[in-house]
């Protein structure tokens, strides 16, 4: 009996050991978990604001973010935080949004380090209420046009180059209308530009001038029209905004523009083949590429690559192809100015380019 004693003797010593080891290593994980807590106010009064969202992301991970909803009193507390880095913002109807640590609009904000049971507790959101801009949008004949895009861009550095990026956006409604919202306090500039649903109607001045609606139609088109009345982005007026400024009455009247197709050919020098595989875009100088709405995107097509845009209005343009190469890319830029006639007989190189290499040394850096 005395013999088979020994193996149950030693079972249990083994659960009574692990019991408290696993209490042991819980309350240790507990203790390691984090606590950010803090305040979100009016930026003009410091009144407490009510139903502002906080959203805790992760940055290393994709991991699900960690959310909180401010009282009345305008207090926060996300807790059972993992140690880690994390961007910290905050949203509210009627305010812009706001990151921790950020020092302007489009600052990405600072990274919020938490160690192992830090407990945070003197985050302050300042929010400034956001700005609107409404409008409406009429045709050559005083006619109200629904499906109008209409964006607010701001000039900013992208890619070395100072270009207007957009900055918010909405689509005309069956009235004609139009309200962009949620706009930070800064300078913008308004444009609207046709979905290619808008048809364009027949002025008498064309019937007068002896052409067919058809033939108007054919080479006539509306052109992205910015603010007060102009197709030319450099010619445009800013409108200068405050926290919660409400701009209204910023209409636009559409008007018919002469069209042309410009036409090339895309040579792709580091596939060796014909440029069927790239992609080219005609861009307005001075907007970003990333812009869109005024991008014209061709169709090359053809064993020698051709492309066509039809459809451009006089301007100072950039053609830019594109190659892909599965993770390099390759590109080319091409300016060129389209008056009143069709452009014809271009050529697009991409060529493999060159590798630079180099050390940056930065002055009174350690």
């Amino acid at each position: 009996d005395g013999v088979a004693m020994k193996p149950r003797l030693l079972v249990l010593t083994i659960l009574l050991f692990s019991v408290p080891l696993g209490a042991k290593q819980l309350a240790e994980h507990a203790r390691e978990k984090c606590v950010v807590e803090g305040l979100v106010v009016k930026a003009a009064t410091g009144e407490p604001l009510k139903k502002a969202r906080l959203l805790l992301q992760k940055v290393e991970a994709r991991a699900q973010p960690v959310t909180a909803v401010t009282d009345s009193g305008g207090r926060f507390v996300l807790s059972d935080i993992e140690p880690g880095r994390y961007r910290l913002s905050v949203r509210r109807n009627g305010y812009v949004r706001q990151r921790y640590g950020q020092r302007g609009r489009n600052h990405p904000g600072a990274i919020l380090s938490l160690a192992p049971g830090q407990h945070l507790r003197d985050i302050v959101f300042r929010l400034i209420p956001h700005a609107v801009i409404t409008g409406r949008v009429y045709d050559e004949d005083g006619e109200l046009v629904p499906g109008v895009r209409v964006q607010v861009l701001r000039y900013r550095y992208f890619r070395g180059e100072r270009q207007l990026i957009p900055g918010g956006m909405d689509n005309t409604n069956d009235l004609g209308e139009y309200r962009i919202f949620g706009l930070a306090p800064g300078r913008y500039y308004v444009s609207a530009t046709p979905e290619t649903s808008v048809m364009l109607s027949t002025a008498p001045a064309q019937v007068r001038q002896g052409r067919s609606a058809q033939q108007a139609s054919s080479n006539e088109s509306y052109a992205p029209t910015f603010y007060p009345g102009t197709n030319d982005p450099s010619r445009a007026s800013p409108i200068e905004l405050r926290g919660g400024d409400v701009f209204s009455g910023i209409d636009f009247s559409l008007l018919p523009a002469h069209t042309v197709r410009v036409r090339g050919q895309v040579v792709n020098s580091v596939s060796s083949r014909p440029g069927t595989d790239t992609q080219v875009f005609l861009v307005p100088r001075g907007l970003a590429f990333r812009s869109s709405v005024f991008r014209k995107r061709a169709r090359v097509r053809g064993p020698n690559g051709t492309f066509e845009i039809p459809r451009v209005t006089p301007g100072s343009y950039h053609l830019v192809a594109l190659y892909f190469d599965d993770d390099k890319q390759y590109s080319t830029r091409l300016p060129i100015e389209v008056a009143y006639a069709d452009v014809e007989g271009i050529t697009l190189m991409i060529g493999p380019g060159v590798e630079l290499a180099g050390r940056i040394n930065v002055e009174g850096g350690r």
